[in-house]
């Protein structure tokens, strides 16, 4: 089983439920940590609501695992998972799980202890495994991932131990330090926030992606031999290019179709050259190209964007070549 760090938007249109807006959901851990997974976060953060217990259907306040967030009638609605059915009449969990790119997101910050080894790794041990294997290989987009080598890792005491012996372990109290004082910019970097904040080990993805943050943002971050990353655009603004080549990085299921019903997938692809490539559609033109597959294609430029500091040129009309 591999695990991969990702960062995900959906296209889709907002999510309607009985004339409530769904805008994100709110879970607690038992460990103390807090996850928000926010619909639409440039248009409506639930940030704010990250300490929230109380239901506004039941009207009581309690320990709750998870909680949804509706907008209605320009209010916001913070109802228990248990009481959506109540509510709104009718099975909202099973209608919210439709939509893949939620339980995608949900699956990223399962823990995956129980899949490491019998005794769950502490929270300094996957802190230290992440660092060494940034140090060693510097961090890599395949399928597999950096999050994915720091588990094949925790699979053995043994190399947990040789990881810690080959790292500066002073390092570690300065990287927990940066994330518990940190001014965190969107929901992304609040959930990294709280599994330090909490020595969360549950969240193996969050982990290793701050340390990977940390090491970006002090310059210390070694490049993967045989990496190409280019943060330019590719291209003009509505022209065709042709026989490009590239390889698949992400494949991503992102839901039905508002429409058709197809399934719409995002695909990011990473050019010879090192440019971003993003595409969502519902065609099957990538059905058999595997994560890493070296591709070559024709495509057109739709536009420019900019997506945490990654200039991505979204590509439409795209057809293996």
């Amino acid at each position: 089983m591999t695990y991969q760090i990702i960062e995900l938007t959906s296209p889709l249109d907002d999510i309607e439920v009985n004339g409530a807006t769904y805008l994100g959901t709110i879970k607690h851990d038992s460990d103390g940590s807090t996850a928000i997974f926010s619909r639409n976060e440039e248009a409506h953060s639930i940030r704010h609501l990250h300490k929230a217990t109380h239901c506004d259907h039941c009207h009581t306040n309690r320990a709750r695992k998870t909680l949804h967030v509706f907008g209605k009638d320009g209010k916001e609605l913070v109802i228990g998972s248990t009481c959506c059915d109540e509510y709104f009449g009718f099975n909202v969990e099973s209608t919210l799980s439709t939509y893949q790119w939620f339980t995608d997101l949900e699956d990223i910050v399962r823990t995956i202890n129980g899949d490491c080894q019998s005794d769950p790794a502490d929270f300094m041990e996957i802190l230290a495994v992440s660092q060494y294997v940034i140090n060693q290989d510097g961090t890599y987009r395949t399928d597999n991932g950096t999050a994915g080598a720091v588990a094949d890792i925790l699979r053995e005491q043994s190399e947990i131990q040789d990881a810690i012996n080959s790292i500066d372990t002073s390092k570690l109290a300065e990287i927990i330090e940066w994330w518990q004082n940190k001014d965190t910019d969107g929901d992304f970097e609040f959930n990294v926030q709280s599994v330090f904040n909490n020595y969360s080990t549950k969240s193996l993805a969050l982990i290793a992606c701050g340390v990977w943050s940390y090491m970006k943002a002090h310059r210390e971050l070694t490049p993967m031999e045989g990496t190409n990353e280019l943060n330019e655009h590719f291209g003009e603004e509505g022209k065709r290019y042709r026989k490009q080549t590239g390889t698949l990085t992400k494949s991503i299921l992102l839901g039905p179709d508002n429409y058709s019903n197809a399934n719409v997938f995002l695909y990011l692809i990473k050019t010879t050259e090192g440019h971003t490539l993003k595409w969502v559609s519902s065609a099957r033109t990538l059905d058999r190209v595997n994560i890493g597959d070296l591709i070559t294609f024709d495509f057109t430029v739709k536009r420019h964007e900019m997506y945490k500091d990654t200039k991505q040129t979204v590509a439409t009309r795209l057809k293996v070549a």
